[in-house]
């Protein structure tokens, strides 16, 4: 069994995502008709292998699966504040299920391992995270090709809706860039030069030109190939990236401490300047 401390993996989404406000008269009637859609939708993710031996369970936090208890936990509100349809909540569903729980139990003390290793850090959760999160997609629309638009259009529309990530920090632009890229490919997205130089790299990486991300993020791809790749490729190419941002914040940080130190001095010295001529004058 899993250790209690081991994260709830969640839904990926931009930092400060606006909510479209909705009336709560709206909202209760939505909320009911989500709750009817899952009573049904058990049945086809039963029908198509997909449920196994989860339990729904409703929360207020958002949709995320719960690895130790083996829950996947809904929020019809995380849908009703964002306007999704009941074709959208379907893809939510299966997301949880495929891009989490159904690598699990592929290898789960490898998942579960390695998982452990990866969320004690930020960076490193949101870089597995997201490229977890683009396998999932990649899977459902395999099993469920009638979902394939339905997956364009909610990451387009409502989960990374935006398509310049310029103002983030290059690691950040890297993982949103890239899956922004593989939910709505076709659509450009604009990124500073070196977080577009790392994923062009890993496009066609090495002499034999290998798109490693799309390797690591096909649905039929071993977990210990899956991470063994992350960890000696997609690892150390983000790593320069976050390290690059930790020395820009730094200096940056230097910069402004130096510049108000300089204009303490400056003021200073304006005040010995004209203490001295005062005294002269008397």
């Amino acid at each position: 069994m899993p250790p209690e401390s081991f994260p709830i993996n969640r839904i990926e989404t931009p930092q400060n995502e606006p909510k479209p406000e909705v009336s709560s008269k709206e909202g209760e009637l939505d909320a009911q008709a989500v709750e009817e859609f899952l009573n049904r939708e058990t049945e086809l993710l039963a029908a198509y292998g997909l449920k196994s031996d989860i339990t729904l369970e409703r929360g207020n936090s958002g949709w995320a699966f719960d690895f130790q208890n083996r829950k996947l936990i809904y929020d019809p509100k995380f849908f009703i504040e964002r306007g999704y349809s009941l074709q959208e909540t379907l893809f939510a569903t299966t997301h949880e299920l495929m891009a989490h729980y159904g690598e699990l139990m592929r290898d789960p003390e490898l998942v579960l391992k390695e998982a452990k290793r990866y969320s004690a850090k930020g960076h490193l959760h949101l870089l597995y995270n997201i490229f977890e999160d683009v396998l999932g997609n990649r899977r459902i629309v395999a099993e469920l090709p009638f979902l394939e638009q339905t997956r364009e259009d909610l990451y387009r529309e409502k989960m990374f809706p935006p398509t310049d990530y310029t103002d983030k920090s290059s690691h950040v632009q890297f993982t949103y860039g890239f899956i922004r890229q593989m939910m709505v490919p076709g659509e450009a997205v604009q990124l500073g030069p070196e977080a577009q130089a790392a994923l062009d790299k890993l496009r066609s990486f090495g002499s034999d030109k290998i798109d490693i991300l799309d390797l690591v993020t096909t649905p039929t791809i071993d977990p210990k190939d899956r991470f063994r790749i992350m960890r000696t490729i997609v690892e150390p190419i983000y790593r320069e990236l976050y390290e690059k941002d930790l020395e820009e914040e730094k200096k940056s940080g230097k910069s402004k401490d130096q510049g108000e130190a300089t204009k303490k001095r400056n003021t200073a010295r304006r005040k010995r300047q004209r203490t001295a001529t005062r005294q002269r004058r008397g």
